[in-house]
């Protein structure tokens, strides 16, 4: 479009020119360029101008909604310190390994769950049409342990979004305090995860009063049940506060005289520093004295760290593991963009078949923030115990 044409129009949204002034201007592009004139007569070239002057803002015109200034782009849930309620629509619940994080994942969820906990709040959650929670992901089962007492007291509800539902035609984030609701819009997807940044781009805000068919809008969604957050019975989540003692011999049941036909610890941690290795032998030293028959080999993988006293770290551990009647393995990974991603602290098991027609069993134990906060009655973490087959 030529820039003359794209500013004259411009001009006469910024003025609010009438009927007759847009006579005038079409007057002004005949004589740039018949072309021109002929197409603005033209409802659905009109229409199409509007759009591209309205840009991301269009589709929420019909709210009244304002764009406000600056966006939020660092802001987690805006507005959830002074609100009553908040009602928000998310495609996911979790991330793997952002609630695993002793950073803002953990951050996050503790202050949601301290907001619920004062009188008065409540927190709406609106989920794809579909939604189901993955207990092979340890967030989901971290979230679910921490957010099930609030499913079930009412304070948290969670709805399905029907089929076909466009979420960018509606509020992604209402929130309701003593003044009154404001509800916000975005010009891109939202929400990667409850616990991420949910409102980035362009922000747009209004309040419910502008919204007349707001009702609708939850009228589409479906009630979730309280029994969502229920782990099957292959699933034990433990969670343990800051200066708890650690109950090895319950997050270890499962081991406990079986003839273990291997180990396999990985934590990219492991091998970094005095404090973590001596973390990895220290649990070493609980687990052995509980399972029947020693496993031939124990196989650590962990990144590879310059700077470190990575050597000494490796001999210690190996030497552990022939202390104790087992073979060390060490695999290392490579840190860089190129390489896969390794986050997730866990030890896997294989346990012999009890039954001579049997098959092994395979458990994984996850570790939140790694073996060393596992390792350390000063620091919170939760350990999650699953039974893969």
């Amino acid at each position: 479009m030529p820039e003359r044409f794209e500013n004259q129009i411009l001009l006469r949204e910024e003025k609010g020119m009438s009927a007759s002034e847009g006579d005038i201007l079409s007057g002004w592009l005949q004589a740039a360029d018949p072309r021109f004139a002929d197409l603005l007569r033209r409802e659905p070239v009109l229409e199409w101008i509007e759009r591209l002057l309205a840009g991301n803002q269009s589709k929420f015109l019909a709210y009244h909604a304002a764009q406000v200034e600056g966006g939020l782009k660092a802001q987690w849930m805006p507005g959830l310190t002074e609100a009553g309620h908040v009602l928000l629509v998310a495609p996911r619940l979790s991330k793997p390994g952002l609630a695993q994080d002793e950073g803002i994942g953990l951050a996050r969820l503790s202050e949601l769950i301290a907001w619920l906990a004062l009188p008065g709040k409540s927190l709406e959650i609106a989920l794809p049409h579909g939604f189901g929670m993955d207990w092979s992901d340890p967030d989901a089962g971290m979230l679910a342990k921490r957010l099930s007492p609030w499913l079930e007291s009412g304070k948290l509800k969670l709805f399905a979004s029907p089929p076909g539902y466009d979420p960018s035609r509606w509020p992604q984030l209402i929130v309701t305090t003593q003044n009154g609701s404001t509800c916000s819009f975005s010009s891109e997807a939202i929400f990667s995860s409850l616990l991420e940044v949910n409102l980035v781009g362009d922000i747009f805000r209004t309040d419910t009063s502008r919204i007349g068919d707001l009702n609708s809008m939850r009228q589409m969604w479906n009630s979730l049940p309280t029994s969502l957050f229920t782990p099957p019975a292959s699933l034990a989540i433990h969670e343990y506060k800051a200066r708890a003692a650690r109950d090895f011999a319950r997050d270890f049941q499962f081991c406990k005289g079986r003839k273990v036909s291997s180990i396999r610890i990985e934590d990219p941690y492991a091998l970094s520093d005095e404090f973590n290795i001596k973390s990895v032998l220290a649990i070493m030293d609980k687990i052995y004295p509980m399972i029947g028959a020693k496993p031939p080999s124990v196989s650590l993988r962990a990144q590879f760290r310059r700077g470190t006293d990575i050597e000494v770290h490796k001999k210690a551990y190996l030497s552990k593991c022939k202390a104790l009647g087992s073979t060390g393995d060490i695999r290392l990974v490579e840190r860089g963009p190129r390489q896969p991603d390794f986050h997730d602290r866990r030890i896997d098991f294989e346990l012999d078949a009890e039954q001579p027609q049997g098959s092994n069993e395979h458990y994984r134990v996850i570790l939140t923030g790694g073996i060393s906060r596992y390792m350390d009655p000063a620091c919170e973490c939760v350990v999650i115990i699953r039974k893969i087959s």
